[in-house]
């Protein structure tokens, strides 16, 4: 029995193997997912694969989006005290 490794990818990973995907089949993502003829033409594993790693791209930017704004409430409830209002006001405004 083969032992599977734990592998942890960044957004930019997955980003990287969904442009891999793009170019090797000459196909955008969007059109994969929305043309089933050209779905069809994709070997079943690739298209398994793009497909996990377009699931994969969002959520990294969902959880990106989710501690952003947990980070930006916590600006908020730290008050004026913060140092360098401008900055504060700059991440508030993002």
């Amino acid at each position: 029995m083969t032992k599977s490794r734990e592998i942890f990818l960044s957004l930019g990973d997955a980003e990287r193997y969904i442009r891999g995907f793009e170019g090797k089949y000459g196909i955008s993502s969007e059109d994969l997912l929305r043309d089933p003829t050209l779905r069809e033409k994709v070997p079943e594993d690739d298209a398994f694969e793009w497909v996990a790693f377009l699931d994969l791209k969002k959520e990294i930017e969902t959880a990106q989006e989710e501690l952003h704004l947990e980070y930006l409430a916590d600006l908020e409830s730290a008050g004026p005290g913060i140092p360098h209002r401008e900055i504060r006001a700059e991440l508030l405004a993002a």
